[in-house]
């Protein structure tokens, strides 16, 4: 067995004790309903069902829960936020936390992107309300793993006029980007010439390292990352970064090596003397080396505006990351490095960017009218109206700071469960939101 096997099998199974360690509040919870979904030719998955045929209404509001890792056969212990409600626990595989079978094949991404919509399409079959009128709401809850299968169903299937319909997404230290693990990422470049000393890097001890430890069992190749069901970010912006070969080489690198493979094959077919006078800025007979050109960073218009589909309303959470010793001796946060605070924070961003595009044709007129309108009629009007006319135009952006809420929990600790702080803050949500 190689050391890298070893430290990723040795990985999971630290992450699998965390689970394990934290306690959990099962009175108000009962033994779940567990079904068996086939997921066509590779395999079969679960889905536990907590509290739904119980429920006082078939229209009442259902939790889907993607667990923040992959069991072996376990049912999921529900944190106390979902204590009570109905939840349907889809118990999704993915390597190296789940085995592979003969009859399954390898796990590794997109099973687990399968797995879910597998699930997802037997929750839409057995369990929309059968009534004409009924209609019945969804709220997606993940967590680490869990979280990025969690955003790209939420974002996917947000439909308002279904019967069986996701209304909200609510996710904990997720990764909507695995794109900014790989070294070509601006996070994990210096910003400018003039700042001293790499990027601080996140702790080794992280729960975010540990994911990136496991980041090519769990995709195998590096061009999984750009899927944008994998990074949901991406439904939002172009990833700005070339593909790389590679989940630790950059782009230079890569460029690096193909030249020198190409001088050796030169080399060898035509011997030294044919390739008088090369250097390492030209190519064959003088022809000079292009650099690299990498792509820009481009907004993308999701959901399509002549779709159905809306954007839910969202809660992000995420914990702080604890200081790395780099970081610490110069007095710097972490929050330039790659962390869930970084990760929350870009996808935060992007929703709320084009929650604001998603306001109404009034607001939309009202905001073009304040922007075009003559320069001495505003200069005539008297402060304080001129300050509720700003103000009114500020709604927009409001509105989408709403409906996608951003928040700190606290330190991150060494389970990887929600702590109190994030259970509260989840708790509210839900009963401000589905209540």
């Amino acid at each position: 067995m190689t050391p890298w096997h070893q430290s990723c099998r040795l990985t999971c199974r630290l992450l699998l004790q965390a689970i394990r360690r934290r306690p959990y509040s099962t009175a108000s919870t009962a033994t779940p309903e567990r079904v068996e979904v086939r997921c066509a030719s590779s395999g079969h998955i679960t889905i536990d069902l907590f509290n739904v045929r119980r429920a006082a209404s078939v229209t009442e509001p259902m939790i889907v829960h993607l667990p923040a890792f992959p069991g072996e056969n376990t049912t999921p212990r529900l944190p106390s936020f979902l204590q009570n409600r109905p939840v349907a626990s889809i118990n999704y595989r993915w390597s190296p936390y789940s085995k592979p079978s003969a009859s399954n094949g390898p796990l590794h991404w997109p099973t687990p992107l399968h797995d879910t919509t597998f699930a997802w399409s037997w929750l839409l079959e057995h369990l929309s309300p059968s009534g004409k009128n009924d209609r019945r709401d969804v709220y997606v809850y993940g967590s680490y793993l869990g979280a990025t299968l969690a955003t790209s169903l939420a974002l996917t299937e947000s439909y308002p006029d279904v019967k069986l319909g996701i209304r909200g997404l609510i996710t904990y230290n997720g990764v909507y980007n695995w794109t900014m693990f790989l070294p070509d990422h601006k996070i994990n470049t210096r910003g400018n010439e003039t700042a001293k000393g790499p990027p601080p890097k996140p702790n080794e001890a992280s729960h975010i390292y540990k994911i990136y430890q496991n980041m090519p069992a769990l995709f195998e190749r590096a061009p999984n990352l750009f899927d944008p069901f994998a990074s949901p970010s991406m439904f939002f912006h172009s990833p700005a970064l070339l593909v790389p070969r590679s989940f630790t080489m950059t782009s230079k690198e890569a460029a690096e090596i193909d030249y020198m493979d190409f001088m050796d094959d030169i080399n060898g077919m035509h011997g030294m003397d044919s390739m008088h006078g090369m250097d390492s800025t030209h190519g064959m007979y003088g022809m000079e080396r292009k650099p690299l050109r990498i792509p820009r960073l481009l907004h993308l218009d999701y959901p399509p505006r002549h779709s159905t589909l809306k954007l839910p309303e969202t809660l992000i959470v995420y914990d702080s990351a604890p200081r790395s010793a780099g970081a610490t001796a110069a007095g710097k946060s972490n929050t330039s490095s790659n962390s869930f605070q970084s990760q929350a924070t870009e996808f935060a961003e992007m929703m709320r960017e084009r929650g604001a595009k998603d306001t109404s044709a009034s607001d939309k007129s009202t905001i073009l009218a304040h922007s075009h309108q003559n320069k001495a009629a505003r200069i005539a009007e008297s402060p304080q109206r001129r300050e509720a006319k700003d103000t009114s135009t500020d709604s927009v952006t409001g509105s989408a700071s709403r409906s996608v809420r951003l928040v700190d929990a606290g330190p991150e600790t060494q389970s990887i469960e929600p702590g109190g702080t994030a259970c509260k803050i989840i708790s509210a949500w839900m009963e401000n939101t589905i209540n």
